[in-house]
């Protein structure tokens, strides 16, 4: 996949890198692979092993494991070392896990949680009635209508949440609360877009850290602190 794009939870597509061994190198290589979120936090891991023998390119290759990793930026980062220890050798790739339409339809209750955000109280009781075969037609219904423009191709609006819903999953990941948009920061973000101004403090001796958020036309202010310093920041004004 040359554009380096994966729709979310979309299986059977691989990492794969070739291996050019010199010609002092042979023997068994442990090779470490490693699914990096947007902070370099591992996601998922996996370790193998492989000979080299000659110096003929060696490929490998690793399933993607798109059912553990969220929406938005990651990175490949592949380790390879002689198993009876030396030097390490390190290579990364960095690759997009995209949401689409398909998403809203599979992921039902989710979906759900997002359209309490999106959506104002009649719509989220039609989508919320819609059950079974009903719920895929009830989705795109809500797109159709909040369409600004019903002629182009693009549906700006459903772009728009799905853009924010890949920022906030790379950015706003916290320790109990995942994907990103399910934070506190997250569902701000998809209801009101990103902040004219965002000021970041770190924890320190006059307080937890802490985020303030500064929206101009209309004014508003959102203030989130990590109370408990384990990485969630919580809505506190």
């Amino acid at each position: 996949n040359p554009t380096r794009e994966i729709p979310v939870g979309e299986g059977g597509h691989i990492a794969r890198i070739n291996l050019h061994p010199e010609l002092s190198q042979g023997g068994e290589f442990r090779v470490k692979w490693s699914f990096l979120g947007s902070r370099g936090r591992t996601l998922t891991s996996r370790d193998t092993t492989m000979a080299l023998r000659g110096t003929e390119p060696v490929p490998l290759e690793m399933p993607v494991p798109t059912d553990a990793l969220p929406a938005g930026t990651h990175q490949l980062e592949v380790r390879i070392s002689p198993a009876g220890g030396g030097s390490e050798d390190r290579r990364k790739a960095t690759f997009f896990i995209r949401l689409t339409e398909r998403w809203f339809e599979i992921h039902r209750d989710d979906a759900l949680e997002v359209f309490e955000i999106v959506a104002t109280g009649e719509e989220l009781r039609v989508l919320r009635d819609a059950k079974g075969e009903a719920w895929a037609a009830a989705v795109e219904a809500f797109w159709e209508a909040k369409d600004p423009t019903p002629r182009d191709s693009e549906n700006e609006f459903r772009a728009r949440v799905q853009e924010r819903m890949e920022t906030a999953a790379s950015w706003f990941q916290e320790p109990f609360r995942k994907p990103g948009w399910k934070t506190d920061r997250g569902q701000i973000l998809l209801r009101f877009g990103a902040p004219a101004r965002r000021t970041v403090r770190g924890a320190d001796f006059e307080g937890p850290a802490s985020e303030l958020w500064e929206y101009d036309s209309p004014r508003r202010l959102f203030f989130f602190v990590d109370e408990r310093g384990s990485g969630e920041y919580w809505l506190r004004g």
